[in-house]
């Protein structure tokens, strides 16, 4: 793996990165060096090497290892490795950066940004995204209110249907009661 990496094949630095990083089967991790590895390699996009998933897996491990006080300076921001992360393709960095919008953490609150980086999150399969995005069209406080929408994102069309179902039996239901309740009214000359 290391004259892989030494090579500049980006899954061998990856993969020497995170062994460094975390440690491997009893050997002690050397975050240092480890991250000091990923940095090279997520760094490796703006010298002019294409945006590959190493690319973005490294970004967001880097992220991770700032956010978890891996590594040093731990006040390091991660919205900009994460942001990296999301433009390679990394989907898990787009929803941990959609929630940093949400909750207002290193950026500004961005309700409209969190839903807009869900949905493309989601877009792509992800089952949590699709649940953030469910919750949403729930909420209905950012996005119009769709409960159809957040049980089809949950794979429970069924369950939409019968909502639908359940939602039109209840109004006629009410018109029914209503009508009653007038005819009896008319009746006893109330």
């Amino acid at each position: 793996c290391r004259g892989r990496a030494g090579a500049g094949q980006q899954d061998a630095r990856f993969a020497l990165g995170m062994t460094l990083l975390r440690g491997l089967k009893g050997r002690r991790a050397q975050r240092a060096r480890g991250g000091a590895a990923l940095l090279e390699l997520a760094r490796a996009a703006d010298d002019g090497d294409p945006r590959t998933v190493w690319v973005g897996a490294a970004n967001y491990e880097v992220a991770r290892a700032y956010r978890d006080k891996l590594l040093v300076p731990a006040s390091t921001k991660v919205a900009p490795f994460l942001r990296q992360a999301a433009a390679c393709g990394h989907v898990r960095a787009l929803l941990e950066l959609a929630k940093m919008y949400d909750a207002g953490t290193e950026v500004r609150r961005d309700r409209k940004e969190y839903a807009r980086l869900v949905e493309l999150a989601s877009a792509s399969g992800f089952t949590e995204a699709k649940r953030c995005l469910s919750k949403l069209y729930i909420d209905g406080d950012v996005l119009e209110r769709d409960r159809e929408k957040a049980a089809r994102l949950l794979g429970l069309e069924r369950t939409a249907e019968m909502w639908k179902e359940r939602c039109a039996m209840r109004a006629a239901a009410a018109s029914i009661k209503r009508g009653a309740g007038r005819r009896a009214r008319v009746r006893s000359g109330r």
